[in-house]
């Protein structure tokens, strides 16, 4: 979704290109970023996003100068929830500039409600690769050969969380300010620095830093005070509060000064000892799909491969490992699961 533009606007309308003046907005919400910038990374987060319709509740890294315009480039790259889908959520890179940007949405699904439970996300950015995970499974992987992970190897970027309502209806739903206060709670994150083959066992990231919330580091964070066109909240620090050993990001209506009680998250208030690092290099599912058919390739901790149509119904599944084969299958999206992930596959 083109989207942000992170500049910082004043309050109140705001004169846009061509003398049109945006309309105030109604809404608060919070961004909280990081202070430095860097190139490549892993990042572990254990969040329990937020979600109503019109709401996006996201992570995400994003070179500062983006929004400037040609000659700088834009490069961002996206972990979202949107509002009206609460089933998954959606990644994208961005590149291009702020006047023509490519991106590459693609909605990585799951059998859970990411506005209820908790779950761990994480994010390996390098030079080879950029790979997105939800709880330790592989859900997208985009090699170093693509245009856009080369063009996103050029800048260093900062990495950020907000909340925010969008005027695209269409992409994330109707907002109902009646249906505020929605959080976005973070449990904790965890930044590994991209070190090849100087990492735990000869692996190619070292941790620097674990931050469980247990107070708010200004050496490492700051908190938004803008927004942007196509945003119904104005960013305000006051809706991004570190309590109770959890960050709350908050979507409220304009004038909201309650309180919001963190929920808890089962794992415990502590980043437990994890296994991600050990499985990070896990092939994905790789697939073939031509008329009618649809070759899966599924590693060795895929027991049963299914696929389904995009309201759920299964249409097929078999056995794993090794490679499957699904006939007399639909044209368009569908919906590939495996205990290695999900992804959304078109049918020619």
């Amino acid at each position: 979704m083109l989207r942000k533009l992170h500049i910082a606007l004043a309050l109140g309308p705001v004169l846009l290109a061509g003398g049109a003046v945006r309309a105030a907005t109604t809404l608060n919400g919070a961004e909280f970023y990081s202070n430095e910038t860097v190139k490549y990374g892993r990042w572990e987060m254990r969040m329990r996003m937020a979600a109503t319709p019109g709401s996006v509740s996201s992570f995400f890294t994003y070179y500062n100068n983006s929004s400037k315009g040609s000659p700088e480039p834009w490069r961002e790259i996206d972990l979202e929830v949107i509002g009206k889908s609460v089933n998954g959520f959606q990644s994208n890179l961005i590149t291009g500039n702020a006047a023509s940007r490519t991106t590459s949405e693609a909605f990585q699904t799951c059998a859970c409600d990411v506005s209820k439970e908790f779950h761990t996300y994480t994010l390996d950015w390098t030079p080879d690769s950029i790979v997105y995970r939800m709880d330790g499974q592989t859900v997208r992987k985009n090699l170093g050969t693509e245009p856009q992970v080369k063009d996103l190897t050029q800048m260093p970027q900062s990495y950020r969380m907000n909340i925010w309502g969008t005027t695209a209806a269409d992409w994330a739903g109707t907002m109902d300010p009646e249906k505020l206060p929605v959080v976005q709670t973070v449990n904790w994150i965890a930044y590994s620095a991209y070190t090849p083959g100087q990492g735990p066992n000869g692996s190619n990231f070292t941790q620097k830093w674990i931050d469980e919330f247990n107070s708010l580091d200004t050496q490492r964070w700051a908190r938004g005070n803008w927004t942007f066109d196509g945003n119904l909240a104005d960013f305000t620090p006051n809706n991004a509060v570190v309590s109770g050993g959890y960050l709350m990001l908050i979507l409220s209506k304009k004038g909201w000064n309650g309180n919001v009680t963190p929920p808890a998250d089962p794992q415990g208030n502590s980043r437990p000892p994890t296994a991600i690092a050990a499985r990070a290099d896990a092939a994905p599912l790789r697939m073939e799909a031509t008329p009618g058919r649809l070759r899966v390739f599924a590693g060795a901790q895929s027991s049963e491969v299914s696929v389904s149509d995009l309201q759920g119904r299964i249409l097929a599944r078999s056995k794993g490992p090794g490679w499957m084969q699904f006939d007399n299958l639909p044209r368009g999206l569908l919906i590939v699961r495996s205990p290695e992930g999900s992804r959304l596959v078109p049918m020619p």
